[in-house]
C-alpha cells in the first residue's frame, strides 16, 4: 500500500514537467515560436529573372529583322544564305547631288542641241539658264549662253557673258573664242550706235 501511495505521488509531482515538456516548442525552431507561425510566414521571393538574357533576346531579334529589312535593299543579291549588295556608285551617295547632275547634264545636252543642230537660240538661251541654276557660275553654260544670247542679237548680254567666262576661266579651252567674239560685239554695237546716229534721209 505505501509502495502505491509513494508511486502516486511522483507520478503527480512529475505531471507538470510533462506538460511543459509537451508545450515546449520544438528543439529545431530558432525563432522559439510555435509552428502555426511558422505556417503563416510569406514564402520566399523568387529570384528576378535575369535582365542580361531578356536583352539579348532583343538584340538578336533587332538584328533579325535588320538583316531582313538590308535583304530587301535594292540592288542586293539574296541567294539562300548568300546575301550581298552592290556598293552606291558617288553620284548616289548623296541623292540632291545626283539630281542636280542628272538635270544639268540634260538641260546641257538639249541647249546644244538647240544651239548647234537646230539653231533655236532661244531655247537653248533657256535651257543654258536652267543649267546654271542648277550649277551657278559654271563655264561652259556661261559660255553657251553668251552664244545663244549672240545669236539672238543680244550684243550687249552676250558681251556681258563672254566676259563672264573669261573670268570663270581665263585659260580655259573656249578663251581664244570668247575673246574673239567680244571684239566682234563691240564692232556690231559701234556700228549699230552709228547707224542710229545718221539722220534718215528725206
Amino acid at each position: 500500500m505505501r509502495c502505491f501511495i509513494a508511486t502516486s505521488l511522483l507520478l503527480f509531482s512529475m505531471s507538470p514537467a510533462w506538460a511543459q515538456t509537451s508545450t515546449s516548442p520544438p528543439a529545431n525552431n530558432p525563432t522559439g515560436g510555435d509552428s502555426t507561425s511558422q505556417q503563416s510566414q510569406p514564402a520566399a521571393i523568387p529570384d528576378a529573372p535575369d535582365q542580361s538574357s531578356s536583352s539579348s533576346k532583343k538584340e538578336h531579334k533587332k538584328s533579325a529583322v535588320k538583316r531582313k529589312l538590308g535583304e530587301l535593299a535594292p540592288g542586293c543579291l539574296n541567294v539562300g544564305t548568300y546575301h550581298k549588295c552592290k556598293p552606291a556608285s558617288p553620284s548616289e551617295d548623296s541623292k540632291g547631288k545626283a539630281t542636280v547632275d542628272s538635270a544639268y547634264a540634260e538641260d546641257m545636252d538639249v541647249g546644244e542641241f538647240y544651239l548647234n543642230e537646230k539653231k533655236n537660240y532661244a531655247g537653248a538661251v533657256g535651257r543654258f539658264r536652267d543649267a546654271l541654276q542648277q550649277k551657278p557660275n559654271d563655264p561652259a553654260a556661261t559660255f553657251y549662253l553668251a552664244q545663244a544670247l549672240e545669236g539672238l542679237h543680244q550684243i550687249n548680254e552676250a558681251r556681258d557673258e563672254f566676259q563672264t567666262y573669261l573670268t570663270l576661266e581665263p585659260n580655259g579651252k573656249f578663251a581664244e573664242q570668247a575673246k574673239k567674239s567680244i571684239e566682234k560685239l563691240q564692232n556690231k554695237g559701234a556700228t549699230a550706235k552709228s547707224d542710229a546716229k545718221k539722220p534718215e534721209k528725206p
